[in-house]
């Protein structure tokens, strides 16, 4: 049996959180689950995670769930919409985890990053996930996993009121890209496999790539068919347009303004290395369509 080690879990009642924290409490390890929502935690609390009551921004309480764990899961939770300001808040943020990790004297994190974040501009929000790994590598004497996540399926969920609503999907991204799109939970999996075995020394970067790439147009399709909707399309939306259809659901502008940059920021977007066996992972966008069509139904049910 395998000794039992206490890990950090940031983000802990979001999709890849979850997925790690459930992990490791298979595998009988201790876990310490961040977050700000008792209700949100408790089917992991109802599992053995102690959940630390812990605001991301403060680095005083980070240190103190941090301190005395063999490792941590780190990532900068979604702002609220309304924020005047992704990139203020996701360095603010990003500041208390390295003063954290610092103060806790903790030996080894696998940090959450982005495909595209070698790019300190250009690329919305992920331009936050750059300064992120900058900051992470000013560090010494602490073993660093940087995973640069591809685009998640899980956000095909958010053109779910669209299309009960207009009959399509449709956001400012293009259409006949091919990209790279994978499933939180593979995301999650590979994440606490990493914590485990702790096979990561010194600093290094590490690509989850999905299944395959595959562009939006084909996506929707896929999903559409899940859902019986066989004549579903994805429609490109001009970004003006998408930023003012954003900003009427209460998105500040600037956040509107971030993901339209990410969004229409082209080959920016790209992995710096090559599709390959190590940074390939299982789900496929066919698989994941039944995930979507669950979803699409219980928010269809909750409508009416």
């Amino acid at each position: 049996m395998s000794e039992k080690k206490t890990y950090a879990v940031m983000g802990a009642s979001g999709h890849i959180g979850s997925q790690v924290t459930r992990r490791l409490l298979e595998a009988g390890m201790e876990v310490r689950a961040i977050g700000r929502n008792t209700e949100k935690m408790k089917p992991l609390t109802d599992k053995g995670a102690k959940f630390f009551n812990a605001n991301v921004e403060d680095a005083n309480a980070l240190a103190e769930t941090f301190k005395g764990c063999t490792a941590a899961f780190l990532m900068i939770p979604p702002p609220d919409m309304s924020a005047p300001s992704m990139r203020r808040y996701q360095n603010k943020v990003a500041d208390a985890i390295v003063e954290a990790i610092q103060k806790s004297g903790i030996q080894n994190v696998v940090a959450l990053s982005s495909v595209g974040a070698h790019n300190a501009e250009g690329v919305g929000p992920v331009k936050g996930l750059h300064d992120f790994e900058e900051r992470l590598n000013k560090l010494q004497h602490v073993n660093i996993l940087i995973l640069r996540a591809a685009y998640f399926m899980e956000n095909l969920f958010n053109y779910i009121p669209l299309i009960q609503k207009m009959g399509f999907a449709g956001s400012a991204f293009p259409g006949d890209l091919p990209m790279p799109m994978i499933a939180t939970r593979d995301i999650g999996n590979r994440v606490a496999d990493h914590l485990l075995k702790l096979d990561f020394k010194s600093h290094q970067k590490e690509y989850v790539l999905g299944q395959r790439d595959v562009a939006l147009k084909e996506t929707i399709q896929i999903v559409g068919q899940a859902i019986g909707k066989n004549d579903l399309k994805y429609v490109e939306i001009p970004p003006e347009q998408a930023k003012a259809g954003m900003m009427q659901m209460g998105i500040s502008e600037d956040i509107a303004d971030s993901f339209n940059e990410m969004m229409t920021s082209g080959k920016l977007m790209r992995p710096t290395e090559s599709r390959s066996a190590a940074n390939t992972t299982p789900t496929s966008i066919e698989e994941f369509a039944k995930t979507f069509a669950n979803r699409f139904r219980e928010l269809s049910t909750s409508r009416t």
